[in-house]
């Protein structure tokens, strides 16, 4: 009965991990060398290292997902509830 279960969080922690990583390289491949620049607001921002312009980025990433938390829980809790009923199922 643990066994499908602990499959599927080994799913759902790997699926977190290639979301994250994904945003992670999207934003550095989109670095132009300038902070303080939201896209919708079309200024020129200031010129900044790539540490720091990561650091915006994934800190204005990271609050969308926690305003939205209400939407993302419910999907990493599905995750798992499919794999322990597969698992539930294939005995």
């Amino acid at each position: 009965m643990t066994k499908p279960f602990k499959y599927s969080l080994i799913l759902n922690f790997a699926l977190i991990f290639i979301a994250f990583s994904y945003l992670v390289v999207t934003i550095a491949m989109n670095y132009k060398g300038r902070c303080g620049v939201f896209y919708f607001f079309g200024g020129e921002g200031r010129p900044c290292p790539l540490r720091e312009y990561m650091k915006e980025e994934l800190g204005f990433s990271l609050i969308i997902l926690w305003s939205v938390w209400w939407m993302v829980l419910p999907a990493l809790l599905l995750i798992p509830g499919i794999g322990y009923l597969l698992g539930r199922l294939s005995k």
